[in-house]
């Protein structure tokens, strides 16, 4: 049990390392907003895609990597600074090679500098992974809580000094780079120095060519996921790529606040590799991470389109409209990391390659076709893809039997969703039966706190059931 409550421990402060970080960052970003016209933001959203590549390719590839073969050998990689600081490296510069061609076909001048400055947020990136790696891997949660918390604090520190100062979206380029730069400096005396050995060039070439896979499949999947953002630049213009991506980047921070913990707790506890060791640390953690999902999501969607006015402005009442149809995606796009870095710690890389062209087909034949369908097609179009992209993953269990897959999915499931459908009822008694000319900042907070109890009762009554299974 030791074990066990060991694991739990572990997951209770990386969520609370991220819930500071988001917390943070949502108030920041809030504020960054606010002081930004819509078609400024859907100017960022396009290029910022640099930033989603990076975030992919370091948290889902290089860092889940990292901690792969931590797991298997007890120790990180030797080399492990080289190989991400080269990567880094070739994708920043790869990234500042776009922003001209970027520029020209949106016909948005401003691109390419911002593009380049994000290439340069992308290299600071890739020298805070392997001290990340390392925290994750042998040190204290709270010790990684800790340096988390403190540089996202300065990043949004500088982040809304430059926002008040009239310098608009490059606001969120400098709170990105004072955010890396206060990690490495934080990190760099005991946990960056250690690590770096000097590998040669060719071993480090190895370790990044070894990858190759995992690196095809992140940009694939990266590509995926911001084709709608991408594509949304030429067909409704920055106003409406801006209204469509502050929906998405809403469910995306609440999918990192509430589910990007839990892939890493799975690499860092494996010892064991084989399958079936894979599996039985797979679904509980599965099971525990849609007792958390499940509720954030739909409960957010339930009083977005008070609150997303209420934060944001007049202006954004657009984009909450949107968030209702994303919910299912922001679910199913959490619940998807426990299996993929499962299929890491295995080995899987050509499994996870083949996965991800599956997800770019599937993105292509849905989104190119009805572009101009209109905003909320769109926003459909992410869950359609998400739930899609979730049932192949763990399709790929497929091997023990079609009835037995559906079994454990159910499993893992129902007791989730018969929970929040409780706090749904409890939601809806607020926000259709109190009176209409009650302000919004009570209605929301009456809203929240009757979903919270709602949830959260049928959760004690039934401790012994969902602690055990969690467990």
């Amino acid at each position: 049990m030791s074990g066990k409550m060991s694991l739990f421990n572990r997951v209770a402060w990386l969520l609370a390392a991220r819930w500071v970080y988001n917390g943070i960052v949502f108030v920041s970003f809030s504020i960054i907003v606010g002081l930004i016209s819509v078609a400024e933001y859907g100017i960022y959203a396009i290029a910022s895609s640099a930033l989603i590549f990076a975030d992919k390719l370091y948290g889902d590839a290089v860092e889940n990597v990292l901690l792969a073969k931590a797991a298997k050998n007890g120790a990180l990689p030797s080399n492990s600074v080289g190989v991400s600081i080269v990567a880094g490296a070739i994708f920043s510069l790869a990234i500042a090679a776009l922003g001209y061609p970027l520029s020209l076909a949106y016909d948005y001048r401003e691109l390419a500098f911002l593009v380049i400055a994000m290439a340069f947020v992308v290299f600071l990136q890739s020298a805070t992974i392997p001290s990340r790696a390392l925290l994750l891997f042998s040190a204290p949660a709270s010790r990684l809580a800790f340096f988390t918390s403190i540089s996202t604090f300065i990043g949004a520190v500088v982040g809304i000094s430059l926002a008040y100062r009239g310098y608009g979206y490059w606001s969120f380029v400098g709170q990105l780079a004072a955010y890396h730069i206060s990690f490495i400096l934080l990190t760099l005396r005991r946990y960056l120095f250690p690590q770096v050995r000097i590998a040669t060039y060719s071993g480090t070439a190895k370790e990044i060519v070894g990858m190759r896979s995992v690196l095809v499949g992140t940009a694939l999947n990266v590509l995926t996921n911001r084709l709608d953002i991408l594509l949304l630049g030429f067909v409704v213009g920055a106003n409406g790529t801006g209204i469509y991506s502050l929906a998405k980047r809403l469910i995306q921070i609440l999918q990192d606040l509430v589910g990007s913990s839990f892939d890493k707790i799975f690499l860092v506890t494996s010892s064991r590799i084989d399958q079936n060791g894979g599996s039985e640390k797979a679904s509980p953690l599965l099971f525990a991470q849609s007792l958390v999902v499940f509720p954030c999501f739909v409960g957010f969607g339930l009083v977005a389109n008070l609150l997303v006015p209420e934060i944001f402005g007049e202006d954004w009442t657009d984009s909450a409209r949107l968030i209702p149809f994303m919910v299912i995606g922001g679910i199913f796009s959490c619940l998807v990391s426990v299996d993929r870095a499962r299929k890491i710690l295995l080995g899987e890389y050509s499994r996870l390659l083949a996965i991800r062209v599956w997800e770019f087909v599937i993105g292509l034949l849905l989104l190119i076709p009805f572009a101009s369908s209109g905003l909320t097609y769109i926003a459909c179009i992410f869950s359609i893809r998400s739930v899609m992209s979730f049932l192949i993953f763990v399709g790929s269990r497929l091997d023990r039997g079609l009835l037995c897959f559906l079994r454990e999915l159910i499993d893992d499931m129902w007791f989730p969703a018969v929970i929040t459908g409780v706090m749904i009822v409890g939601t809806s008694l607020v926000l259709y039966f109190v009176p209409p000319h009650t302000p919004s900042i009570l209605l929301i907070g009456g809203a929240i706190f009757c979903g919270c109890v709602s949830y959260v009762v049928p959760l004690y009554f039934l401790r012994s059931y969902w602690v055990r299974k969690s467990l």
